[in-house]
């Protein structure tokens, strides 16, 4: 059974493959965009309901997820935009810890007293962000691996 999160230009679409096709488990209507509304660099309160969306979204569908490797499909490039220029890395596969690791760094360069502008132009990254580490996190999976194909 795999498993793919799609980031879209306007939604969030959890897929599961289930005799070979892929079927879709839940969309996030209104994507990066319902995660973090507006155009600044997001506050920790912003993040704070973020995550709390996030979660409200996931839990009803993290079960059995324990152990599995997630999937990023990012059609969009903005996951791996971000990646690249807000935190310097072409890493395409992390482990739990990476992308908890990755998050922090994102929410002490957002929280800190000069929030870098990278984080202004790629703050739709950091709700893409937010929501791998949620998954990854609250679904105990074995490790998140960004596609290398643009789905």
């Amino acid at each position: 059974m795999g498993l793919t999160l799609k980031i879209e230009k306007q939604d969030y679409v959890l897929l599961t493959e289930q005799d070979g096709n892929s079927v879709e488990l839940s969309r996030l209507y209104g994507g990066a965009q319902r995660l973090l509304p507006g155009i600044n660099t997001p506050a920790e309160a912003e993040l704070e309901a973020a995550i709390e969306t996030a979660e409200n979204w996931l839990m009803p569908h993290v079960s059995g997820l324990q152990g599995q490797m997630l999937d990023v499909a990012d059609p969009t490039g903005r996951l791996t935009s971000g990646l690249l220029v807000v935190l310097g890395t072409s890493d395409r596969c992390w482990s739990i810890a990476a992308i908890e690791q990755a998050f922090v760094k994102v929410v002490d360069l957002a929280t800190g007293r000069h929030a870098p502008a990278a984080l202004n132009k790629h703050r739709l990254f950091v709700a893409d962000l937010l929501l791998v580490r949620e998954l990854a996190h609250h679904g105990q999976v074995g490790g998140v691996c960004l596609s290398r194909d643009r789905h």
